[in-house]
């Protein structure tokens, strides 16, 4: 399987199976983010909002 990934790191500092090992670090972390996102919707809750009276905990 062939895989394209952007990125700004240096070339010259990091191997590409470095740079795939730190990606898929980071897509677990933004799926837990997401998860975790999932799970307070499902409970209602709400952290952000345009008028203060819509935020609670």
């Amino acid at each position: 399987m062939e895989k394209t990934v952007l990125t700004s790191l240096p070339a010259d500092r990091y191997k590409a199976k470095e740079v795939e090992e730190l990606y898929h670090s980071r897509w677990e972390i933004e799926v837990g983010f997401r998860n975790l996102k999932s799970s307070m919707l499902n409970n209602a809750l709400v952290l952000r909002s345009r008028k203060v009276e819509q935020t609670y905990l």
